[in-house]
């Protein structure tokens, strides 16, 4: 039996998000005030045999799936 999960990713806003210098990693400092709303994306998972796959069920986005690479560069 495949192991399965669902996670909620919940919503915020960011009321402020000021981008600072460029830090000596390459990343930017960043000052940031942020509010959580009440959405969330539910995010279910699933393990597969092999590879990654996506996919989504709101009608608003492209039915498919995506096989997506799980290397280093992804």
């Amino acid at each position: 039996m495949k192991r399965s999960i669902i996670i909620e990713a919940p919503a915020k806003i960011n009321l402020i998000l000021d981008i600072k210098g460029k830090r000596p990693d390459g990343y930017h400092e960043l000052v940031t005030v942020m509010h959580q709303v009440n959405l969330c994306d539910r995010l279910f998972m699933e393990e597969y045999d092999e590879g990654i796959v996506v996919a989504s069920d709101n009608d608003s986005l492209p039915r498919r799936e995506a096989i997506l690479p799980t290397g280093r560069l992804n």
